[in-house]
């Protein structure tokens, strides 16, 4: 099989109507559970906002300060714009593309970047901007929950159960920690 890497909401709309896709990783909302097949549990996750560390101005502690501001950046589809859509948020500035996202932020030209903390930590780290910019100090995240691969409705059991075997496995022998404590 080959591996395309998509934008998230070209690879999200393409998982949802096409047979042979999948989408790694995401979230099992309840919006999204009868909509895909899932494998695993992957990781565990939990959303924040991030804001340019240069943006002393912003002392954002809970969601009702957030929903104050006068812009957050968000992708298209993905859970961050999903929830908070759901938690009543109307200031936000929906985008097709994360990085797009990312450099309105980093510009200031938004206030905040609500995303998954541990891989965008990785992230910036990779990019060399960890000093551009920072969690905000909320009581608690926006949420937590475990992420999983996402496939099509129509796959078969048969692939679905390969799929989750082949991770419990790992999970079993120590590959999967290993893996792990490298993103971590």
């Amino acid at each position: 099989q080959k591996i395309k890497v998509f934008p998230w909401s070209r690879g999200y709309n393409l998982t949802l109507k096409k047979t042979g896709y999948a989408l790694f990783l995401t979230t099992k909302s309840k919006k999204r559970e009868k909509l895909f097949k899932w494998v695993g549990p992957i990781s565990s996750m939990k959303l924040l906002f991030f804001k340019n560390v240069n943006r002393k101005d912003l002392d954002i502690r809970s969601l009702e300060d957030a929903k104050k501001v006068k812009s957050i950046a968000v992708v298209i589809d993905t859970i961050e714009h999903q929830k908070l859509v759901e938690l009543g948020f109307k200031n936000l500035h929906v985008n097709k593309l994360a990085n797009y996202s990312l450099k309105k932020v980093l510009e200031s030209k938004t206030d905040l970047y609500p995303t998954e903390y541990y891989s965008f930590l990785y992230e910036l780290k990779k990019k060399n901007l960890q000093n551009k910019l920072v969690p905000v100090k909320m009581q608690e995240p926006i949420m937590e929950s475990q992420l999983y691969i996402a496939f099509n409705k129509e796959t078969s059991p048969l692939i679905i159960k390969k799929w989750q075997d082949a991770l419990d496995n790992i999970k079993k022998d120590g590959t999967y920690k290993k893996i792990l404590k490298k993103y971590r």
